[in-house]
């Protein structure tokens, strides 16, 4: 194995045997395998401010309406979605606390409208409630794809989201650039 360093007034670049495997350009970007590694890439945490009544039988948004964080500026408070500005894969993780009920119970992510994936049905009581999460690794297209929490719930009435920000709450981050 031959470690070559390779410095220009624009880049240095590292080699292993004749091939690149890790270049610095001049503002101080690194690409590993033709791959940017960066320390802000995408990432976001958000909850709710106050609880959310659900009705049955409908795939109902979650209103995820403050940032504990938003890395890129990418989470909409507005529209409680996620818009990356990225291309890749990311991975988002959501959950939900209802303070009652009973039936099936889903939390799930959309993307671009449509559901993407469910998360469990096998609800688990918490604090006398049912909390149930999903997640999942989905791939953004870095323009106009968008992601969003919803929640399921088969209980035959109306049913309370809880705010408690432990309980209930949306989050992802890239974890592959494409």
């Amino acid at each position: 194995m031959t470690i070559t360093l390779k410095p220009t007034a624009s880049e240095t670049t590292i080699q292993n045997n004749g091939s690149d495997i890790f270049t610095v350009d001049s503002t101080g970007i690194a690409m590993a395998s033709g791959k940017t590694i960066t320390d802000d890439a995408p990432s976001f945490s958000a909850r709710m401010t106050s609880s959310q009544t659900v009705p049955t039988t409908t795939f109902t948004k979650i209103l995820f309406n403050v940032e504990n964080w938003d890395t890129n500026s990418n989470y909409d408070t507005t529209l409680s979605r996620f818009t990356p500005t990225v291309a890749g894969y990311y991975q988002f993780n959501g959950s939900s606390f209802i303070s009652s009920g009973s039936g099936r119970v889903f939390t799930l992510l959309f993307k671009n409208g449509a559901v993407a994936k469910y998360g469990s049905n096998l609800a688990t009581t918490v604090n006398g409630g049912i909390t149930t999460a999903v997640n999942a690794q989905l791939e953004a297209n870095g323009s106009s794809d968008y992601f969003e929490c919803m929640l399921y719930q088969e209980s035959g009435s109306n049913q309370t989201i809880n705010a408690d920000r432990t309980l209930s709450w949306f989050d992802g981050f890239l974890a592959k650039a494409a």
